[in-house]
């Protein structure tokens, strides 16, 4: 019988989950949720265990750096040097330590104990752990706690990512991000607006505290809600769908175009393709993704959300659409481009750990390759959107200064226009929209306008104006003001 039959149905702690799916991460490094749920399907675990793992496995991933920096103060054998199983039953106990105010530091570490003897480790390590924990337990109770350490670790950010906000931001700036970056974000929901009064209504019949969005008028957020989306009221019916609040902003930038068929050129599980079909009701979209699962998912999405009938999915890889597209140009194309994701640092906190500082190069060529397939695609005096979830200036203006200068009939409109007057204050001195999780309620996101007008003979375009206004340093308008905290196996179905 396989370890996965022999799992099924055993029924184990919400720590020891936490334990398994950080076990598979570190072999894997394959995003956190995903393994998450496959871990939950291999073993059985109440809605209550379910919910401590998701907070043990998020928190361990936030404050990594700092807890590992503790054990070196602490132990004689630096936590990089630690065997794998026993680092992950330090660092699960530590966080229940030291930022689990209900949790007794005597559970903590008995059960972590307990997990490195059901993983068969002998004596002597659990008696190194039981010592470590203890003797940490003993310094804070007597204020010789943290021990020293440097900033980046303090803040559980990676060398290269703190020293980058150091350089654009400052010190107390940057302080400030990391620590936005390690708060568990609030559930947001991107609300059909037919149903905004009658889901806040229900919402309220079921003791459910929803606050109104500052930036989107049908957005809502959630900000004690720590159960499973799936089991909201509205859900099945389509009413909503979830959705960081800077996310749906993205799709205003395409309203004002010349009327026709619009594309989403990247459309991932659907988020922004629904968004621009409710701005643009009259308008054909096309939402086109190469990912296999993904395209699946975005279909359950649309069938879901009641917008099947106003959306068309196509299955493939926008060069490949390009090259065989037969019918009219778009009007409009929004292209949320892959990206580094390190805007979205605070709901996908082990990003952090899995990018590297030369990967935003990387990024920087596909990213740019996408916007130069988008070109043959639009129309005369179509709209071009790009947009990223990253801080990055790599992936963000820098990307725009590139492809203008090989397409230099394009120019940035200003965002102002085409965002709700409440967002406006979130474009900066080059017409960009920009978002940052220590500024408001929303993530890091990046989103610009393009307009292409084809001139007449003799016209000169000033789009060299629009370029040089880009900041080459990350500048965010100072009056800036994101899915879910709860992860669970249903969850990568919603993430839009």
């Amino acid at each position: 019988m396989s370890s996965r039959q022999r799992d099924v149905g055993h029924r184990v702690s919400g720590r020891e989950i936490a334990f398994l799916t950080l076990e598979r991460f570190e072999k894997s490094r394959r995003p956190a949720d995903e393994l998450l749920q496959e871990v939950l399907a291999c073993h059985s675990a109440d809605g209550r265990e379910t919910g401590l793992a998701f907070s043990l496995v998020q928190g361990v991933l936030r404050r990594r750096g700092f807890l590992d920096a503790v054990l070196d103060g602490f132990s004689t054998v630096p936590a990089s040097r630690m065997q794998r199983q026993v680092l992950l039953a330090l660092r699960l106990a530590l966080f229940q330590i030291l930022f689990l105010d209900r949790v007794p530091d005597h559970a903590a570490i008995n059960e972590s104990i307990l997990l490195l003897q059901r993983s068969r480790q002998p004596r002597r390590v659990t008696g190194f752990v039981n010592g470590v924990l203890r003797a940490v337990c003993r310094a804070r109770d007597t204020g010789a706690f943290p021990p020293a350490m440097a900033a980046h670790q303090f803040h559980s950010h990676p060398r290269w990512l703190y020293d980058r906000y150091l350089a654009r931001y400052g010190q107390e700036t940057a302080g400030r991000l990391c620590e936005s970056n390690n708060t568990p974000p609030e559930l947001h929901l991107a609300v059909d607006p037919r149903h905004r009064d009658g889901l806040r209504d229900r919402l309220l019949a079921d003791h459910i505290a929803a606050a109104a969005g500052s930036y989107c008028a049908d957005s809502l957020i959630l900000h004690e809600f720590s159960g499973s989306p799936t089991l909201l009221p509205g859900f099945a019916e389509g009413w909503f769908h979830i959705q960081d609040q800077g996310a749906q902003l993205i799709p205003h930038l395409a309203t004002g175009s010349p009327a026709g068929p619009v594309l989403d050129g990247c459309a991932g599980l659907g988020g922004k393709s629904i968004g621009l079909a409710r701005l643009l009701p009259d308008r054909p979209v096309t939402a086109l993704e190469p990912h296999r699962g993904r395209f699946a998912l975005l279909g359950d999405n649309l069938a879901r959300t009641r917008t099947a009938g106003r959306i068309t999915p196509v299955h493939g890889r926008l060069q490949e659409f390009a090259a065989g597209h037969q019918g009219p140009p778009f009007q409009a194309i929004l292209l949320d481009v892959p990206c580094s994701g390190l805007g979205v640092v605070r709901r996908h906190p082990e990003i952090r750990w899995l990018r590297q500082e030369a990967d935003l190069a990387a990024q920087q060529a596909a990213q740019l390759q996408l916007l130069l397939a988008a070109v043959p695609l639009l129309a005369a005096r179509g709209v071009l959107v790009y947009a990223t979830c990253s801080t990055e200036p790599e992936e963000n203006e820098e990307v725009v200064r590139l492809f203008l200068a090989r397409h230099p009939e394009f120019r940035i409109d200003d965002a102002r226009p085409h965002l709700p007057e409440s967002a406006r204050s979130l474009v900066d001195a080059a017409g960009c929209l920009r978002t940052r999780p220590d500024l408001g309620e929303c993530d890091g996101f990046f989103a610009v306008r393009l307009s292409r007008d084809i001139p007449s003979p003799g016209h000169r375009h000033h789009w060299h104006q629009n370029i040089n206004a880009i900041p080459i340093t990350y500048q965010t308008n100072p009056s800036c003001g994101v899915l879910s905290q709860a992860v669970f196996p249903c969850l990568q179905a919603l993430r839009l």
